[in-house]
């Protein structure tokens, strides 16, 4: 996994410890390296 995957790929699974060696090497907070963007209903635009 590279970092322009993380980047371009809004659909990609970050697993914990992935998330977690990025933490490590940035020396920041999970909230720092994501967010949390709630899915939305491609039908119809809601939640």
């Amino acid at each position: 996994m590279t970092l322009s995957k993380l980047a371009n790929n809004k659909r990609y699974n970050v697993e914990i410890d992935t998330a977690d060696k990025l933490c490590e090497y940035f020396e920041c907070g999970v909230g720092e390296v994501a967010e949390h963007v709630p899915a939305v209903n491609e039908t119809d635009g809601q939640k």
